[in-house]
């Protein structure tokens, strides 16, 4: 709804409209309030514009390392957000928001590690395939790290990885799945070596 009235009705008409987003997403309050905050925040920048969103980015990126973990948290939520309200545009700033995300799986606040996992989460969704030489030597560097929660994290997020680039969500073969499930899984295997070739897949699974 933020969107469509700024889309609509222009920004000059809200103007303490993104102040105050930007108040809530670094508030005390609850997560549910920042997160709300977080959306709205993705879709009125959506809407303002790809120079103005180029223009408050550095500020977002500073932020997911700001001294206070409720701020933290509301600046990395918003990476959760952001590539569904600006889809393939996104891809051109991974590069700048990749190493925010890194850090935050390692934070000592659980709220902040739970917010920048789920922005990796929504990051593999959307550009699994479209920006897979960005996303695979990010996520393959946080497993050889010195910090045990980024490994777990990467692990965690490679496998999302290859589930996507192999087709499929993954529940099925976790779950048990049915019996039928042993000739999907090598067409599976045959897509990640499609993909990543055959040498880049032995690296990737003995790492």
């Amino acid at each position: 709804a933020l969107g469509s009235l700024i889309r609509g009705m222009g920004e000059e008409n809200f103007p303490d409209l993104v102040p105050w987003l930007l108040d809530t997403l670094k508030s005390d309050g609850s997560n549910v309030e920042r997160s709300g905050a977080a959306q709205g925040l993705s879709e009125v920048l959506a809407a303002l514009g790809k120079d103005y969103f180029e223009h408050i980015l550095p500020d977002i990126i500073r932020n997911c390392s700001h001294q206070k973990a409720p701020v933290r948290d509301g600046y990395l939520t918003l990476f959760k957000y952001l590539p569904r309200s600006l889809g393939t545009q996104f891809q051109n700033y991974l590069q700048q928001v990749l190493p925010a995300i890194l850090d935050g799986l390692a934070d000592e606040n659980e709220s902040v590690r739970d917010a920048a996992l789920s922005a990796g989460h929504v990051l593999v969704e959307h550009y699994a395939t479209t920006s897979l030489p960005l996303l695979l030597p990010a996520v393959e560097d946080g497993i050889f790290s010195d910090n045990w929660r980024i490994r777990q994290s990467s692990v965690e997020l490679l496998g999302d990885l290859l589930f996507k680039v192999a087709g499929t969500s993954g529940k099925a073969l976790l779950e048990g799945g049915s019996d039928d499930e042993g000739a999907s899984t090598e067409a599976h295997g045959r897509a990640i070596i499609e993909v990543l070739g055959r040498e880049k897949r032995n690296e990737v699974l003995a790492a």
